[in-house]
């Protein structure tokens, strides 16, 4: 709320985070990814990643770019933040020790789902929902007039 003194702005970037944990969990699940007490201290990790990709976005539509411009103005510099911590982190899938591979699990499968949440679900919905209001208003711009003209 600081960064962007609007509550709007706000839930917005927590509703990505919350998707993006979602993302992440039904991934674990998908991949049989179980919880321990080292993974779970990849989830702040996890989110801050979340949060960086949504606030960067989110500046560029405040800049005046629209959704899906502001994520590809910001795209390389995720991306090659996205590839750095998926090679750090991924080195860790070969550990011999089970609790660093989950580690690697979490952060790899976070880093991916935080990515697609931000960088492409939440930027294609608001310019489909942007274009959706665009084309009701420009309807009852007509239909208002139809009526002003009877």
């Amino acid at each position: 709320w600081l960064d962007f003194r609007s509550v709007r702005d706000a839930l917005s970037l927590e509703i990505q985070l919350a998707s993006g944990i979602f993302l992440l969990v039904a991934l674990m699940g998908a991949f049989g990814v179980r919880f321990s007490i080292l993974n779970v201290a990849m989830i702040p990790a996890v989110l801050a990643a979340g949060i960086d990709m949504g606030v960067h976005v989110k500046h560029r539509e405040k800049e005046g770019y629209g959704p899906l411009a502001s994520a590809r103005f910001v795209a390389q510099a995720v991306q090659l933040s996205l590839i750095t911590t998926i090679m750090g982190f991924g080195a860790l899938f070969f550990a011999e020790a089970g609790m660093l591979k989950g580690i690697a699990w979490i952060s790899v499968l976070g880093q991916l789902s935080m990515y697609f949440i931000c960088m492409i679900v939440f930027p294609l919905g608001k310019e489909w929902w942007k274009s959706r209001c665009e084309k009701i208003s420009a309807e009852k711009k007509i239909v208002f007039e139809t009526a002003l003209r009877d």
